[in-house]
């Protein structure tokens, strides 16, 4: 439950991958994870093993249930472009996965919503999305101070078309006078109020 997205290639989760990507058992895994609320989905073409979020109305158990801080939010967005924009070009991996650096996640984050993430918030954010199964980090280059990203096919799951949407209309309503960066503690102090008005996941 920790993770929402596993694949062949991660070998630190080959127990647990290999017992649920196993044909003769993924019956149970439907109506076991079906009991909370998700969808249990294996990905016959890049063999991803992750839980999809169906429909609203039904009761959530999932990391995504609680609401995410703005800079999370933002960053899940910008991966999702990136990875859009390396399908529309042909650059993908044969996993399906697409690689990019934190540089270009800056640029990104620089052009959809006009902000600035603290490295050490960036890195704590990627940190997180890591566990999740929606991408992969590489080292950091001390000298050129970036590190190698590769955003994997979860993250189509992690993000559906329908959360881009309305996240895409949220952004588009933030005030134009708002600041320039996100600073580590937004969200974390003075309430709600610097959190995701949208629930990511709660949608199709």
């Amino acid at each position: 439950m920790s993770r929402q997205c596993i694949y062949p290639h991660q070998h630190h989760l080959a127990r647990s991958y290999n017992i649920m990507a196993t044909v003769e058992y993924q019956g149970f895994f439907r109506k076991y994870f079906s009991a909370m609320g998700l969808d249990f989905h294996f990905d016959t073409r890049s063999r991803m093993v992750a839980l999809r979020f169906p429909a609203v109305e039904r009761r959530r158990y999932d990391w995504q249930a609680s609401r995410l801080k703005r800079d999370e939010t933002l960053v899940l967005l910008a991966l999702k472009l990136a990875y859009e924009e390396g399908f529309r070009a042909n650059i993908m991996g044969a996993r399906g996965d697409v690689e990019i650096t934190t540089n270009d996640l800056v640029d990104k984050l620089e052009m959809l919503a006009r902000v600035t993430i603290e490295e050490t918030r960036l890195n704590e954010i990627l940190g997180l999305l890591k566990r999740k199964g929606v991408l992969e980090l590489g080292e950091r280059d001390p000298v050129e101070r970036v590190r190698p990203l590769t955003i994997l096919s979860g993250i189509e799951v992690a993000v559906p078309e329908s959360y881009v949407q309305q996240i895409s209309d949220w952004v588009d309503q933030l005030p134009a006078a708002a600041p320039d960066s996100v600073e580590p503690g937004d969200g974390s102090e003075g309430g709600d109020d610097e959190s995701d008005p949208v629930n990511p996941g709660a949608v199709d």
